[in-house]
């Protein structure tokens, strides 16, 4: 391997000025070569002044027509000169300036492995609680299906799965029947040479890059993750914008549309999650064992914003089952013509 793998960072973006830039100096502060990295911004058509920071921090400025985040990594993995591709959304910073040296070390010293995730997701201390449940869980669905607090990633993924431990990292290693972890951006690095070789001979091209974590690993087995490789996501929501994000998600994932992403796309590989679904509606109509849990985790991760989950499985459910009847009895109510 060459000693200093060019890496490329694809970033969707769409009037993200309030962001990008903390994002991109973590990127340009890096103790890595800069001539060995190439940042790919693949924009929705912002308004705002999201290009003059992308110009000014020396990126490759990219058009996404389809305005759609999903697209926007497709763009960029295609045009990607990168030995390793890394998605990063522009309210993602890079904690540690060694983030990029220390994950080629671990690939160098691990041949076989071919993703390496951030150890956690973290939230800036000024935040709403609304945005540290939102990097605790992802979202209330995502939550119940695989269980995992982002905020302690090693040490969740670490009870789940098989491992191997370094004073410096960790690999694991997955079983057919096992869910995989839910890495989507948020520092997903990935070798690109395996990466274009399963998306050329894929059959559903426009959804590999929404679940290039699970594509890959479905044939490799392993990820790794350096230990203190943080991604603090900055997502400058409030209670309103997490709503419409995840009335986003609940349409964007029962679309009728061929570009099924998120969860549909994962579930195509990982089939356990096509029938733990189902879970969640009993989970939440029941309401003991939703209010049990919410008690538990607040207990267990001293994470008293977790309160927030026992309401938004509630919008979740009933944004689930409006959305069915829309789709059912009313004809083009799931066009998705928001950013996301």
């Amino acid at each position: 391997m060459k000693s200093n793998p060019y890496i490329s960072v694809i970033m969707p973006t769409f009037n993200s000025d309030k962001s990008i830039e903390k994002t991109l100096l973590s990127i340009r502060n890096q103790d890595y070569p800069q001539d060995k990295i190439e940042i790919l911004v693949i924009d929705g058509g912002s308004t705002d002044t999201t290009i003059a920071f992308a110009k000014k921090y020396d990126c490759v400025i990219l058009n996404n027509a389809k305005k759609l985040p999903e697209f926007a990594k497709e763009i960029g993995f295609n045009a990607a000169k990168g030995d390793y591709c890394i998605f990063l959304d522009s309210d993602e910073i890079l904690e540690k300036q060694d983030c990029f040296s220390n994950r080629i070390r671990l690939f160098t010293e691990n041949p076989n492995i071919k993703n390496v995730f951030s150890s956690a997701v973290k939230t800036p201390g000024s935040f709403p609680s609304i945005v540290k449940y939102m990097n605790h869980t992802g979202d209330p669905f995502s939550f119940t299906l695989y269980r995992v607090n982002n905020t302690e990633r090693i040490r969740d993924y670490s009870k789940k799965y098989k491992h191997n431990e370094t004073n410096s990292y960790c690999c694991y290693y997955f079983s057919d029947t096992d869910v995989l972890p839910l890495i989507d951006a948020q520092g997903n690095m990935f070798e690109t040479k395996l990466a274009r070789n399963i998306y050329e001979k894929s059959t559903d091209k426009i959804n590999f890059t929404s679940s290039v974590f699970d594509q890959m690993v479905s044939v490799t087995k392993c990820a790794g993750v350096v230990k203190n490789d943080s991604c603090i996501h900055a997502d400058p929501s409030n209670l309103a914008k997490f709503l419409r994000k995840l009335d986003f998600r609940v349409k964007n994932n029962l679309s009728s549309t061929k570009a099924a992403v998120g969860f549909s796309s994962r579930a195509k590989i990982n089939k356990r999650l096509s029938i733990k679904k189902y879970l969640f509606i009993p989970y939440c109509l029941f309401i003991v064992p939703l209010l049990a849990d919410t008690i538990y985790i607040m207990i267990k991760d001293r994470a008293p914003y977790f309160i927030w989950h026992f309401f938004l499985s509630y919008f979740i459910l009933f944004d689930i089952i409006l959305t069915y009847f829309k789709k059912i009895f009313v004809k083009n109510t799931l066009d998705i013509k928001t950013y996301g």
